[in-house]
């Protein structure tokens, strides 16, 4: 067995069993772990783990979370629930009238098949089925760990995003993560669009707006345009899709997100992750 290369960017010591529910996100070889409290349902970060290299085998992965879990001091049975998310590009969205036997093929053909992978799918609550691709070295790995792990696409988390307040007729949710941008487009609460388009720079993020914002008639002059990431509100990439849109509102589940005793982050940092559990439901 070689090396377990990992590095834990942040970490907090769980030290309890009053969480109920633990949520993974999987980017590429990063993996951010948040657990929810079973009393008054709030959020901690425990984790944010980097890979140091690729892996090929499901023990390898295993072995790695399991140290992980050991150094965080959580016992992977003492929660309720396990929820696994994945962001890539790899998915389709499937209308309610499609025949359900067809779905899974249906994938195949406009994404390609490939062994390595497991194709999963969920139904929204419109009807509409998102299939994606999990790659089965963490679909095996959290297999070894966890009983009944639920995985999902982050995917599902953007669409089903809806502001607190009364929504516009239209808007956009935008959810940047370290390798992709996903954008959402509703109107009269109606999904119109969903796309996750990869990036290099930052000027890819405002070419993928602009461009989706045209095509589907949203003024970035008149129209709100929701986002999340983790990055302060004055971060370069904030301050770049700023001088283009008027109107940025910061997304937020509305419920705080502890990164330890003393320091609480802005509820647009994480948001796929915490919304995993919402989405699950």
């Amino acid at each position: 067995m070689p090396a377990l290369n990992y590095t834990v960017n942040f970490r907090r010591v769980s030290g309890g069993g009053t969480n109920t529910v633990f949520c993974m996100l999987f980017s590429d070889w990063e993996c951010c772990c948040v657990s929810f409290s079973a009393d008054n349902d709030q959020s901690v970060l425990l984790a944010h783990v980097v890979f140091s290299e690729q892996l090929s085998a499901a023990d390898e992965l295993a072995s790695i979370i399991s140290a992980v879990l050991r150094d965080l001091r959580i016992d992977p049975a003492s929660h309720r629930s396990v929820y696994a998310g994945i962001i890539n590009d790899r998915f389709a969205l499937v209308p309610e009238n499609f025949d359900e036997t067809s779905v899974t093929p249906l994938f195949d053909f406009t994404n390609g098949q490939r062994k390595e992978e497991a194709v999963m799918k969920q139904r929204l609550a419109d009807g509409t089925t998102f299939v994606f691709a999990m790659p089965l070295l963490i679909e095996q790995a959290l297999g070894h760990i966890f009983h009944n792990v639920k995985f999902l696409h982050s995917g599902i988390c953007a669409i089903q995003f809806r502001p607190l307040l009364t929504p516009p007729d239209l808007y956009a949710a935008l959810v940047v993560h370290k390798h992709y941008i996903e954008v959402a487009i509703r109107r009269q609460q109606q999904l119109v669009f969903y796309n996750a388009f990869s990036y290099e720079t930052i000027d890819d993020v405002l070419y993928y707006v602009l461009y989706v914002s045209e095509q589907y008639q949203l003024d970035p002059a008149l129209h709100t345009f929701y986002l999340a990431m983790n990055a302060p509100t004055d971060s370069e990439i904030s301050k770049l899709l700023k001088k283009y849109i008027r109107n940025i509102s910061f997304m937020t589940d509305g419920a705080p997100l502890f990164k330890n005793e003393a320091e609480q982050l802005p509820g647009h940092y994480f948001f796929t992750l915490k919304a995993l559990k919402e989405c699950a439901l």
